[in-house]
């Protein structure tokens, strides 16, 4: 009786039979198998994605999550753990990726389990599971647990759709969506399709729901995911977790919210229709099954099926335009940056969908398409071919941005064969649907995941063996630690930021500078200590450097600024050689007792300082010229009676300059004044001098 009333409740899914005695078993043994095969393939590459990777590592272990340019907090949140594991931090965050990519199994199941066989259902899951997007367990980043949370989500929002929604049902959606906004801020993207789908759902229970009721829904599911989004964000990073989308993403939205001349309008639309092209190529089979569920009186339960499409499409078609524009404001920002570059991992997380719907109809035998949906068919017939044969040339589908197409695209032969698949696909459609879902699913795809197999270890082969940047980072911490200041300097910002991904270390600055140029204080923290250096830069005068360790590709410094800080009461002077013309130690400082006062120090003086001396002028040098030299450069000042204050720059000093010299305009003794008996020939009362090399901090 329950079978039947299951059957009753989903006429579409086929009467199911026993298919092994142990199924469940069966199963679990082979997503264990598929488990231990992504957690192997996922491990042994050093990080790829770099500027991305690099970012959320740095924000999930190291820095307040206040300072994230991008709010995705709750992935900071549980990505922090891997800072448990040291040195092996990336291996953690690949494992949390395989275990999110794992988890997703569950609800993609349950959702293909509306109107697939428990078989199907899970060959489904097989397949998620072994798609081209399952690589992103190697990139430390928020794209795997964005997948498991999407469908968890998307699993949340259809449960609506099975009967007359509820205020609980859609506050617990908006509580999804408020979460999923905290993992990557697209998620408030997915806003126009869930309040499209609620209003269908309301259009499908009207005689159920009142409008009143409907709306209230809706507010409901509105009010929870800016409570969770505003809460939690607070919670996570205080003030700046009100940032809806962060500074990184805000500045090519406020470049886009300005006006758009008509050069960008058509360039949006050449983005558009690479991605329409490339969708066909892997999907065009599933798009004609879907228009199945529209109007066919050969289909049952197609109610339900719309549902899902309607939520589907929607979500995409937000996603590709938000992906255009994107990809137009971003075009040339750095040399990753091109308005051909595919960045269908915005979208990646619907791909199962489609596997679903060509799916659906696999069992249905005696289903024929109707005339409109054949015109339709063919219309994607020669889109497809269009697409396999001329065009996506000026398109360069990436296997970090698009890999389900760069694995296929790798060679003009792949593409035009699988393009040639799936126009045949649709060809066997026009004839017998049935038929072509099961090629679809059954030889289109797998075949698409052995051509992945094979294409994608040479792709990672470049990130097996660490380069000089990388092992720059690895030695750095493991010899030295995360304790003191460090600068990374380099003229690849690839390669700098590939350093850096490996110091677990709060305080680094990045310099990118061309080969041979000087490395300097002028640009340098005063703080730094250590300097990695990917290139053979040398160092200015003003770093006293000395080497801790070098191998090809890049050397690792110790270093220490000049101490160009003199406290004239001080018994010595750390950084100072010899000071000659002043007399010794008192209260308030030293006086000069010759007529001129030579500074040495054991550092040379940056070529741009700021000098600051506070003294004061003795009987007849009050208010008289003294004259202050630096290497070629000298200026004249004036001493009150008084202690005070000057302040002063010199700029464009000869480098290698060691000393400072101030002449005293008429050093005098007090004897001679007939004051007392000291014989000194006194000109200034020194208390302090310092030099700031400008341009530091």
């Amino acid at each position: 009786m329950e079978n039947k009333t299951r059957n009753m409740e989903f006429p579409l899914r086929p009467s199911e039979q026993k298919w092994l005695s142990r199924p469940l078993l069966i199963v679990t043994v082979i997503i264990g198998i598929i488990t231990a095969w992504l957690v192997l393939r996922s491990f042994g590459y050093q990080p790829v994605v770099m500027s991305d990777e690099q970012r959320f590592s740095t924000y999930s272990r190291l820095l307040p999550l206040s300072d994230a340019s991008v709010p995705s907090y709750l992935f900071y949140f549980i990505y922090g753990i891997t800072n448990q594991c040291g040195q092996a931090f990336l291996d953690c965050g690949r494992l949390l990726n395989v275990f999110f990519l794992c988890l997703s199994s569950v609800p993609i199941y349950a959702i293909s389990r509306y109107w697939l066989t428990k078989k199907v259902s899970a060959y489904v899951v097989v397949l998620s599971l072994m798609a081209p997007a399952g690589y992103y367990t190697i990139y430390y980043m928020p794209e795997m647990l964005y997948y498991c949370a999407f469908w968890m989500t998307a699993w949340t929002i259809l449960r609506e759709g099975r009967q007359p929604s509820t205020l609980a049902g859609a506050c617990i959606s908006g509580i999804a969506i408020g979460l999923l906004s905290l993992i990557k801020p697209h998620a408030f993207f997915l806003l126009p399709a869930y309040f499209i789908f609620k209003s269908f759902l309301y259009i499908s229970y009207r005689s159920k729901i009142s409008f009143l009721r409907a709306l209230t829904h809706l507010a409901g599911a509105l009010f929870t995911m800016v409570a969770v989004r505003f809460g939690l964000g607070y919670i996570f990073a205080g003030p700046a977790g009100a940032d809806l989308i962060g500074s990184m993403y805000g500045t090519a939205l406020n470049k886009s919210t300005q006006d758009v001349p008509f050069h960008t309008t058509l360039a949006i639309l050449h983005v558009l229709k690479g991605h329409l092209l490339g969708i066909l190529i892997l999907f065009a089979m599933p798009i004609a099954a879907s228009s199945m569920a529209i109007s066919n009186s050969g289909i049952t339960n197609s109610y339900d099926v719309r549902k899902v499409m309607l939520l589907v499409a929607c979500i995409l078609l937000t996603m590709l335009l938000v992906t255009a524009a994107y990809t137009v404001q971003v075009n040339g920002i750095t040399r990753y940056e091109s308005i051909e570059r595919m960045h269908m991992r915005y979208y990646f997380f619907l791909f199962p969908f489609f596997t679903i719907f060509a799916a659906i109809y696999a069992g249905n035998d005696g289903l024929r398409p109707k005339n409109w949906q054949k015109i339709l068919v063919v219309c994607l017939i020669g889109v497809t071919l269009y697409a396999g044969f001329v065009g996506l040339k000026g398109y360069a589908p990436s296997p970090i941005d698009s890999p389900d197409l760069w694995a296929i695209s790798t060679t003009r032969l792949s593409l035009i064969l699988f393009a040639s698949l799936q126009t045949f696909s649709l060809i066997i459609f026009l004839i017998r649907p049935a038929s072509s879902s099961k090629f679809f699913i059954y030889i289109f795809l797998p075949l698409a995941l052995v051509v992945t197999a094979i294409q994608f270890p040479g792709f990672l082969n470049h990130y097996r063996a660490p380069s000089p940047a990388d092992q720059a980072g690895m030695m750095f911490d493991l010899t030295i630690g995360s304790a003191v200041p460090v600068a990374v300097i380099g003229d690849d910002d690839s390669d700098a930021t590939r350093t850096i991904f490996h110091l677990n270390n709060k305080d680094i600055e990045k310099y990118l500078i061309p080969t041979n140029a000087l490395i300097s204080y002028t640009f340098l923290p005063k703080r730094i200590q250590w300097i990695i250096n990917l290139g053979e830069n040398p160092f200015s005068p003003d770093i006293n450097g000395q080497m801790f360790f070098s191998a090809p590709g890049y050397s690792i410094w110790h270093v220490s600024t000049g101490n160009w800080d003199i406290d004239f009461s001080a018994p010595v002077w750390p950084g100072v050689k010899e000071i000659q013309g002043v007399s010794h130690a008192e209260s308030f400082g030293r006086w000069s007792d010759q007529k001129q006062v030579v500074i040495n120090f054991t550092v040379a003086i940056p070529i741009d300082v700021k000098l600051k001396l506070i003294a004061g002028a003795f009987a007849k040098n009050v208010d008289q010229p003294f004259d202050i030299k630096i290497g070629n450069q000298h200026q004249i000042f004036k001493i009150k009676q008084d202690v005070s204050v000057f302040t002063t720059d010199f700029k464009n000093i000869e480098p290698g300059t060691h000393e400072i010299i101030i002449t005293v305009p008429d050093a005098i003794s007090p004897k001679d004044l007939g004051m007392s008996g000291d014989p000194r020939k006194l000109g200034a009362s020194l208390v302090h001098l310092s030099l700031e090399p400008i341009g530091s901090n």
